[in-house]
């Protein structure tokens, strides 16, 4: 099944992946292949990673390495956040989410989430394997406030890391080109399911706090990445999201992914207070939608084009 995320077309320059750096220094990018261009934009982000390993720390889900800038307080709130053993909703390859949300430092936490390698303590299947990019505010502002971004570029995130080591080093990466963003908007509209689709969806985030969305990856993503385009680029740090893991109280996040059945959407609805949103089946009131469906096509068509 295809990503919303992960198109070739859309994929910066990626530099130095910094895993496995015992010392966790920060090293100066250097793009593969050519030497770096003294006018290039560079960002950076600090790394770590939530699994299943056996340390000295004592075996079972803990943050089992980080960059040097995680602070303490992150790394304990990044360990309360982390997901567990069958956090995700799909068990098939390619299961994965992508999650963010804000730290109560300010920084913001974007993060990829897939099956990682076999269970160690012999429970059977699979560990989950949590890998997050901490930025600050000014750093997030660089990748046009938008997590799914920073995780098309954060390519090395797709993969376990085995055994994971004891230190990260800071991610560094070659900020992309300006995008044509109508036509970034029209694609995402399509994945979505099509217009009315991503109308239904906007209006239930614009009246409930949490909002739930029934469907397949690529239209969940899609979807996730559509609405936030289509807000004010500062108030995108407000948002939470996790597209592919199963809700829980420890990780609230304001718009989830649901792959649950009939019973299992009426119970989050009921106990959680989320307003779901089906882009499997499309909407059917129309009348509701027309407004906002015109609003979404003007929206495409006016919205700015930087590097244009």
């Amino acid at each position: 099944m295809g990503s919303a995320i992960n198109q070739p077309d859309q994929e910066p320059v990626q530099l130095l992946q910094g895993l496995g750096d015992a010392g966790g220094e920060r090293s100066q990018p250097q793009v593969a292949g050519r030497e770096r261009r003294a006018d290039q934009a560079y960002t950076e982000a600090d790394q770590a990673i939530f699994t299943s390993i056996d340390s000295p720390r004592g075996g079972g889900y803990q943050l089992a390495a980080t960059s040097v800038g995680i602070s303490p307080a992150e790394a304990r709130e990044l360990s309360t956040w982390g997901p567990s053993h069958d956090s995700l909703w799909e068990t098939e390859e390619p299961a994965r989410s992508y999650n963010f949300h804000r730290l109560q430092s300010g920084r913001l936490a974007v993060s990829r989430t897939i099956q990682g390698a076999a269970e160690f303590s012999g429970r059977g299947g699979r560990s989950v394997y949590t890998h997050f990019l901490v930025l600050n505010a000014e750093q997030f502002a660089r990748w046009d406030s938008n997590p799914f971004e920073i995780l098309r570029a954060a390519t090395h995130t797709e993969h376990v890391l085995e055994p994971v080591p004891p230190r990260l080093s800071l991610w560094h990466c070659e900020l992309a080109e300006g995008r044509n963003r109508p036509q970034q908007i029209s694609r995402l509209v399509e994945r979505a399911g099509g217009p009315l689709n991503v109308a239904a969806a906007l209006d239930a985030v614009l009246r409930h706090d949490a909002v739930a969305f029934v469907g397949t990856s690529t239209a969940i993503e899609a979807a996730m990445e559509v609405l936030l385009l289509l807000l004010p680029e500062e108030t995108r740090s407000q948002i939470s999201f996790a597209t592919g893991l199963k809700y829980s109280p420890r990780r609230p996040a304001r718009w989830i992914g649901l792959h649950g059945d009939q019973l299992q959407r009426r119970r989050l609805a009921r106990q959680y207070q989320f307003e779901v949103v089906d882009l499997t089946e499309g909407t059917t009131n129309l009348d509701a939608l027309e407004v906002l469906g015109n609003l979404l096509q003007e929206a495409v068509r006016t919205l700015p084009c930087p590097g244009v």
